[in-house]
């Protein structure tokens, strides 16, 4: 029981984690009107994500593979709790940026422990794991976006905005006290204590991190293993860039929305959740290499479509259609990457990660600053909707049907 109260906690930090990427987009036109930003400045904001994101990859895998998820999520947990303070306080952008930028920085860590908690109860779920962590990230998009929404149509919306990011800041603070007091179930806690010790009982921080970045540096050097960071990459980049940009591109393209952003991307939500738990209930063997290669073309392929129409109920309706595909990619491409190489998926997030918020940064700022001079957003949309279309062919031709358990393989 205090197991499952503790596995349910690490679920709730994955929602106050996502919390911030499922309202800003929604809340983009009205913070830019709030701090007087033009897309350039909205670019910059966006990229708080990004830099959080690369700045935590790093520290966040070192905790994961050498002092357990349940550390990793106490540190993440804090970090988390203070973002969310400052955002909820400040009335300055720069201060606000400083705050996004924490709470991204909090949030891989609670993303990154959360699947290898549940694998340390459940060494079965290879992949439904990773499914459990990404539905629990989905799952906020599903009412979030509504009440941001609701909050562009309330008279008091500044009010209301710091209320929300004070709440979250608030339950954040209660889970970091609960995990620091142990007020979970000890298996998992017992079980982490003898991994971190089997793996480096004498290590200290930088033993650790030199052991962390060899093992990385060996990982990369194996094919297979670069040829699932670059799938996961361009996964991650083109998710993470069109959920951003998207209602923006809706609300600065039509005069009339019959579908309001926040309303798309709670379908948005709703598509994940609904394919990332029919993920979860088939078997881990069932079509590995099918859904690695369909659900990226069929999905990349009818958002172009949808863009191409030009309708604006059809574009907005194309995008959660199109993530009903796309969105199993990610959680099967993690499942067969720590069937095949066991025990670096630390090193895996944290190579994937850098790179796709590094170069995430940079499409923001950029991206910004072109849509000011002039750069159609729905060519920029087109571009990252073919990432998708990219990934599954890539997959094809690079990923060979698997024969049996045989294609494990070990990384020291």
């Amino acid at each position: 029981m205090k197991t499952a109260l503790g596995v349910a906690t690490a679920v709730l930090l994955i929602i106050l984690g996502a919390y911030y990427g499922s309202t800003v987009p929604v809340l983009s036109d009205w913070l830019a009107g709030h701090f007087g930003l033009a897309a350039g400045g909205v670019g910059v904001l966006f990229a708080a994500s990004s830099l959080g994101g690369l700045v935590g990859a790093l520290p966040a895998g070192v905790l994961l593979d050498t002092r357990g998820p349940r550390t990793t999520l106490i540190v993440a947990t804090v970090a988390l709790c203070l973002g969310y303070g400052v955002l909820a306080v400040t009335g300055a952008f720069r201060v606000f940026w400083a705050g996004a930028f924490v709470v991204h920085l909090a949030s891989i860590g609670v993303g990154l422990s959360v699947p290898f908690y549940v694998l340390l109860l459940k060494p079965e779920w290879t992949r439904r794991s990773f499914a459990l962590g990404m539905v629990s990230a989905s799952a906020p998009g599903l009412f979030f976006p509504m009440i941001a929404e609701r909050m562009l149509t309330a008279t008091a919306t500044e009010r209301l905005v710091r209320l929300a990011l004070g709440s979250v800041a608030l339950l954040a603070a209660f889970a970091a006290v609960a995990f620091v007091l142990r007020l979970f179930g000890s298996d998992a806690s017992s079980r982490q204590r003898s991994l971190a010790a089997a793996a480096d009982p004498n290590a200290g921080v930088s033993g650790a991190v030199v052991r962390f970045l060899r093992q990385a540096a060996v990982a990369f050097g194996v094919p297979r293993f670069r040829l699932f960071l670059l799938l996961m990459f361009l996964h991650a980049t083109a998710d993470t860039f069109i959920h951003y940009w998207f209602p923006r591109f809706l609300r600065t393209s039509f005069d009339v929305l019959p579908v309001r952003p926040g309303l798309v991307l709670t379908l948005f939500s709703a598509a994940y959740v609904v394919s990332r738990l029919v993920l979860m209930a088939l078997p881990d063997h069932f079509g590995r290499r099918a859904l690695l290669v369909v659900p990226g073309i069929v999905g990349g392929s009818i958002l172009l479509i949808g863009l191409r129409l030009g309708s604006p109920v059809l574009v907005a309706l194309s995008y959660p259609l199109a993530a009903l595909f796309w969105s199993v990619e990610a959680p099967s491409l993690l499942g067969e990457a720590n069937r095949t190489f066991p025990g670096t998926m630390g090193a895996f997030q944290t190579i994937f990660q850098i790179a796709t918020y590094a170069v995430g940064a940079i499409l923001h700022v950029g991206v910004g600053a072109l849509v000011d001079r002039g750069l159609p957003l729905r060519a920029v949309l087109s571009v990252f909707a073919l990432f998708y279309v990219a990934f599954g062919l890539i997959a094809l031709v690079g990923l060979r049907p698997p024969h049996g358990e045989g294609t494990t393989s070990r990384i020291s």
